[in-house]
């Protein structure tokens, strides 16, 4: 994908995930959720994995990136997912809390 400029905006994307198996933030499964964004410029997908990790995949036209950390506590069966970005970084804000920033840029892949 070609660099686009005008993505360095600043921005956010904000989204829950649940499923119907009311044992998912738990068990030793795992589960896909998404797509979330706009698909044109933004994709993000999440992954609870089967060893509880969770994992936040988000690829803007010139920029991937995956956050990975333990899954938290998903009360009522949710998991609010906030992501912010400006021109200098990217942050994963998880059920309120930020856990974690990486600086936003284009890729080197």
């Amino acid at each position: 994908m070609a660099y686009d400029p005008s993505l360095q905006r600043e921005g956010n994307v904000a989204f829950k995930i649940t499923h119907p198996d009311n044992g998912w933030a738990t068990n030793s499964k795992s589960y896909k959720f998404g797509p979330f964004g706009d698909r044109k410029t933004l994709d993000v997908s999440a992954f609870k994995k089967a060893d509880r990790t969770l994992e936040i995949r988000c690829a803007f036209q010139h920029f991937f990136h995956t956050f990975l950390g333990p899954m938290p506590d998903a009360p009522d069966g949710l998991v609010s997912v906030l992501l912010t970005w400006s021109d200098k970084q990217i942050t994963l804000h998880v059920n309120g809390k930020a856990v974690s920033s990486t600086p936003f840029g284009p890729s080197k892949h």
